[in-house]
């Protein structure tokens, strides 16, 4: 990686909190999920679950904005701060719920009204085959933040892997949220090879405690020669588009 965009990426980075339209923030939550797409009109939110809960900043920049939520599944580290949003946030709807059901965690989402369908978000379903039983993680929705080129896997496996890359342009992948905070289950070999145009990878993530991301992961990301950026590091990370 040169000088030029070491630089232009610490920037990005620490200076992207001063503009509060175009950007994409990846909420330091400890272990868990909270990333923020912030345009001129809404912000839409992957998953709003972890360890700290970073609403009052989430507010600053999404306060008088519709809020879109989109989840990628219900573990609780992926919606545990829903229920605090949605009693200090405005103008909130749902974009896309999980694909499994899940009785007692939908009562989170209930009372929330549809998206209008428009915005450059793509969500990407799991392929099923027929009669497959799955577990949750296997059932992630997968996000694409299109014109950025941002891919949102959730806790998706690399078995899922397989199945959903057949359906992206490889092309417009730049950046990579790590599947699974970067656990050896999730972000497999397959997936670095196919992303021939990746630029960035990060995880939302505690290592501390969970180990993630896990050291195989950190290392198939050295060998691709990629960089990496983890919010136990670095905090919440900024980037500017």
């Amino acid at each position: 990686m040169s000088l030029f965009n070491i630089l232009n990426l610490f920037f990005s980075i620490f200076f992207g909190a001063l503009c509060s339209a175009d950007q994409l923030v990846i909420w330091n939550v400890g272990q868990g999920q909270w990333i923020t797409e912030v345009r001129d009109q809404y912000c839409s939110h992957y998953d709003l679950g972890g360890e700290k809960n970073p609403v009052v900043k989430v507010l600053r920049l999404c306060g008088q904005k519709i809020n879109r939520l989109y989840i990628t599944h219900w573990d609780w580290d992926h919606i545990s701060f829903i229920k605090d949003f949605k009693l200090q946030a405005r103008k909130i709807c749902l974009a896309q719920k999980p694909f499994l059901p899940d009785f007692k965690k939908e009562k989170l989402l209930s009372d929330l009204p549809p998206c209008e369908k428009k915005g450059a978000t793509v969500n990407i379903l799991p392929f099923l085959k027929h009669g497959q039983k799955l577990r949750p993680n296997d059932s992630s929705n997968v996000f694409l933040i299109a014109d950025w080129g941002v891919l949102i896997p959730g806790d998706s496996t690399t078995a899922q892997e397989k199945h959903w890359l057949q359906k992206i342009d490889e092309k417009k992948v730049r950046t990579l949220i790590l599947g699974h905070h970067g656990s050896r289950t999730s972000s497999g070999e397959e997936l670095f090879k196919q992303l021939k145009h990746l630029k960035l990878t990060a995880s939302s993530s505690r290592f501390a405690k969970y180990h993630h991301p896990h050291p195989l992961i950190v290392k198939r990301i050295q060998f691709h020669r990629i960089p990496l950026l983890t919010s136990e590091t670095w905090g919440d990370i900024h980037l500017q588009f």
